[in-house]
């Protein structure tokens, strides 16, 4: 397949948004980014996202939005009306409580919100896909959360956004989960780190521990289209990591 596009989300460069969401934008798209992830809209309306987008040359390919059980179907539209605008593709879900996973109860009421979101995205020619962390790999009666959530939700209304970092910190291998789940996920989150003192400590790609060779191997056999540079945290110069990250990630595609 051909090569991946790469991008951006840009909460991991959100004091930089908060000082100026143009400049921003503008940085981004001289780094070499293909398209970001928002998190959060600080303060634009729609159009003017729109507009800087185009003018730096960047996709709004995706969004990380919250779920809520209690959204109504008239705030649904209203909100896809915005991501239409930007020309969002995924819709990902960055969290939810981990007792949301616990079955049956719990587990087939969180599926069945999913599927509602889901179903409404599809129709509107979005994805809704679920982000995880490390806790969804606590076992369960024998069974992490992630792998019994991904059995459960239906795989044409929701599909995984899988963060490479967090499975590798979860104690699992990021290339397995992309081989079993590849097929149907179009978007993955590439993020590092390096543990010092006992301590998780984010790192530029390529500084940290996670084998980003095999990884981006695995990408290559799969379906996922649209590759995320995160880091959650930053220490120095988030433009600097990004830069670095960036440099080192078109380096091994």
């Amino acid at each position: 397949m051909k090569n991946p596009k790469i991008g951006i989300q840009l909460y991991s460069l959100r004091g930089e948004m908060e000082k100026s969401v143009e400049k921003t934008l503008e940085r981004v798209a001289e780094m070499g980014f293909e398209f970001v992830e928002f998190a959060g809209y600080f303060g634009k309306t729609a159009e003017e996202l729109r507009t800087l987008l185009d003018k730096y040359g960047l996709e709004g390919a995706s969004v990380h939005q919250g779920f809520d059980f209690n959204t109504t179907e008239e705030e649904y539209i209203k909100q896809v009306e915005f991501l239409k605008t930007l020309g969002v593709k995924f819709w990902g879900v960055p969290c939810v409580d981990k007792s949301n996973f616990i079955p049956y109860e719990p587990l087939r009421t969180l599926t069945q919100g999913f599927n509602t979101l889901g179903t409404f995205l599809k129709r509107s020619g979005m994805e809704l896909c679920y982000h995880n962390h490390a806790y969804e790999l606590e076992l369960y009666k024998g069974k992490s959360h992630l792998d019994r959530a991904f059995d459960t939700f239906d795989r044409c209304l929701v599909s995984p956004e899988f963060d490479v970092c967090w499975l590798n910190y979860g104690g699992v291998d990021p290339v397995d989960y992309i081989k079993k789940h590849g097929y149907y996920s179009k978007i993955i989150h590439l993020q590092d780190y390096k543990t010092e003192n006992g301590k998780m400590k984010f790192t530029p790609l390529g500084e940290g521990v996670v084998d980003f060779s095999s990884i981006i191997k695995a990408i290559k056999d799969s379906s996922i289209e649209y590759l995320v540079y995160e880091k959650d945290e930053w220490y120095d110069d988030a433009f600097a990591d990004a830069e670095k990250s960036i440099k080192y990630l078109k380096s091994i595609i």
